[in-house]
């Protein structure tokens, strides 16, 4: 017997916790309020970390308040108030109740206590804590949660399924630039003839929206880790076809993904005015890239080391492979689930331990996308390009600034061409001139 596998799951989780992607998931909802049932501090954790997606989320978060007492006769009344003290506050049409890692362990039957409440609300209950899942399940199962809802209710006829309509699955508003990157690509499939439906995840989406899911002819997964057990879901209740196509990033593979799409609805689409985008964009990259070639002699990038989450590492790779400019290796490193259905991700090195990075030839400049810890495990500021990809963006952030699709491609290029003149400027000896 493997005592180590058996205990495995009480280990604590290891980046963004359970309760914080349930939480992620009900505050996409229009008229969701939240009640985190636990201590204070759960709550107060919660409500930071939401607030640095949204301002307006933390207004939407309550507390039962759970005290060391609850944890020992159970906490019934604690969440009894707690949810009077919600409808009264904010008046929601949903109450998602989530369990914290305390009050999960001590086994309430939290449902049951929901319905004594008799409030004019639909209350929903999640068990997110126990110290048993990270941010990936926690959204599932919210988002299951909420499926459980919709089926019950919606009728499916297949006679008024759009053949060129899609629903988008797998976003999240924890992901950076969540907002630009949505609308970009809303943009990119409008432009073509592709009609976009509903958006799980999607900031203010509302349950009567989500009761439109039945009227598009397939699913699309942006980030497998978070929708594909959804979309899964509905192949077999519904028989409604599902395509995994993780987020695009650079302007030709966004093509490549546009095209995808178009075949797995059988439909031809035209994406001329795109193409004419790109040529006009990429023509700007070349001249920039030859420039900077002619003023530095060993112009190029070192090593590119990734800590993602599959939906946005599979197209990053595949936009880095061909469209970014000269570089050494690929290190990538996983952040949550990374299944044997998803796509492949080819010609990376698998990037485990801060010791991979003492090894690589010092020349070059680094570019580095993850979170903060990915920065710190890489170091060698001094030619290191990075830019934040894992956690909702600190200090002021520009949600609308796309970095995937067409015009993302174009921010982001233009981002790391201007951090590598200020490298160059600041450290003339690591790009000689």
């Amino acid at each position: 017997m493997n005592t180590n596998q058996k205990l495995q799951r009480w280990l604590p989780c290891k980046s963004r916790c359970e309760m914080a992607g349930a939480a992620s998931f009900f505050l996409s909802l229009k008229d969701c309020a939240i009640l985190i049932n636990g201590p204070r501090w759960c709550a107060t954790i919660a409500e930071r970390e939401m607030a640095r997606v949204e301002k307006k989320y933390e207004r939407r978060i309550f507390c039962s308040e759970v005290k060391e007492i609850d944890l020992l006769y159970g906490a019934d009344d604690a969440l009894l108030l707690g949810l009077e003290e919600v409808k009264k506050e904010c008046n929601p049409k949903m109450i998602a109740v989530i369990n914290s890692c305390s009050v999960s362990l001590i086994g309430d039957d939290i449902q049951g206590i929901c319905h004594r409440a008799n409030l004019a609300c639909e209350i929903i209950a999640v068990d997110a804590g126990g110290l048993k899942g990270e941010f990936w399940e926690g959204y599932q199962e919210a988002l299951d949660k909420i499926l459980d809802l919709v089926t019950a209710k919606v009728k499916v006829k297949k006679e008024v399924v759009r053949k060129n309509r899609v629903n988008l699955f797998g976003w999240c508003n924890n992901y950076p630039n969540w907002q630009g990157d949505l609308a970009e690509i809303k943009r990119m499939l409008i432009s073509c003839g592709i009609e976009v439906g509903v958006c799980l995840g999607a900031d203010e989406t509302s349950l009567a929206e989500m009761m439109q899911l039945p009227l598009a002819a397939c699913n699309i997964v942006l980030s497998p880790e978070l929708g594909v057990e959804a979309a899964k879901r509905l192949a077999e209740e519904w028989g409604q076809d599902y395509l995994i196509a993780p987020t695009p990033y650079g302007m030709q593979c966004s093509i490549a993904w546009l095209n995808r799409i178009a075949e797995k609805l059988q439909i031809n689409i035209c994406t001329e005015k795109l193409e004419t985008e790109i040529d006009i964009n990429q023509e700007k990259l070349d001249q920039a890239i030859f420039q900077l070639k002619a003023d530095y002699k060993n112009f190029g990038f070192g090593d590119v080391y990734l800590t993602l989450p599959y939906g946005v590492a599979y197209g990053i790779v595949e936009a880095l492979k061909t469209e970014f400019p000269e570089f050494n290796d690929i290190y990538l490193k996983i952040e949550g689930p990374n299944k044997a259905e998803y796509p492949m991700i080819q010609g990376v090195r698998a990037w485990q331990v801060k010791q991979d990075t003492l090894s690589v030839e010092e020349a070059g400049i680094s570019l580095v996308l993850g979170d903060w810890q990915t920065r710190l495990e890489v170091g060698q500021y001094d030619r290191m390009i990075f830019k934040n990809f894992l956690m909702p963006m600190q200090g002021v952030p520009v949600a609308e600034r796309p970095y995937a699709g067409v015009l993302g491609w174009k921010h982001f290029m233009a981002e790391v061409i201007e951090v590598f003149h200020v490298i160059a400027y600041l450290h003339p000896a690591k790009v000689e001139k």
